[in-house]
């Protein structure tokens, strides 16, 4: 501290009279005269250009707030319609969900139903086929046995036309046998 005042005695004693830390009464007036129209200016332009650059500023600053509401407002639409999207997405996967049941279990059903049918229709041909088997089973027995009374009527014809000795009537029976024998075969 001794050798910072020493050394501001010594300055002060080396300067010239009317001198004050070396700059001359000119100089020094000069920049009083600069800084008084410093402040002149800093006071004309803060007067003329206050209002216009608050008005400027505060227009800015509501057109900020405006653009970040509106942002908000925005962001909170886009979030209302995104919950409503998926609630509408998931309404209509359950939609697509019980319809696919429903088709399923009506195709289930239809395949039950056609097989039902069928076996139905199954039983309906083979009781047709049974019965058209028996109607020619009937039919057969009809023919057979108006073949045998052909035959018979026949026969007796044959041996009222001759009188027959026991072994003609023998031959004649054994061929009337061995047709009927042949007649059964033909069924």
């Amino acid at each position: 501290m001794k050798s910072l005042n020493f050394a501001v005695l010594l300055h002060s004693t080396v300067l010239p009279q009317g001198r004050v830390l070396g700059f001359d009464m000119e100089f020094l007036r000069e920049l009083g005269f600069l800084w008084i129209n410093v402040i002149i200016m800093i006071i004309l332009l803060a007067y003329i250009l206050y209002k216009p650059v608050k008005n400027f500023m505060q227009k800015r600053a509501e057109r900020i707030k405006s653009q970040l509401d509106s942002a908000e407002t925005a962001r909170s639409e886009a979030l209302a319609k995104k919950e409503q999207y998926e609630l509408q997405l998931r309404a209509i996967e359950a939609e697509r969900d019980s319809t696919l049941d429903a088709a399923r279990k009506k195709a289930v059903q239809r395949g039950e139903e056609i097989i039902a049918d069928a076996r139905s229709e199954a039983a309906l041909v083979r009781e047709r086929a049974q019965g058209d088997v028996s109607l020619e089973i009937e039919r057969a027995r009809d023919e057979m046995k108006t073949q045998l009374v052909e035959l018979s009527v026949l026969l007796a014809g044959r041996l009222v036309k001759s009188s027959l000795t026991g072994n003609e009537q023998e031959r004649l029976v054994n061929e009337a046998l061995a047709d009927l024998g042949a007649v059964k075969w033909a069924e």
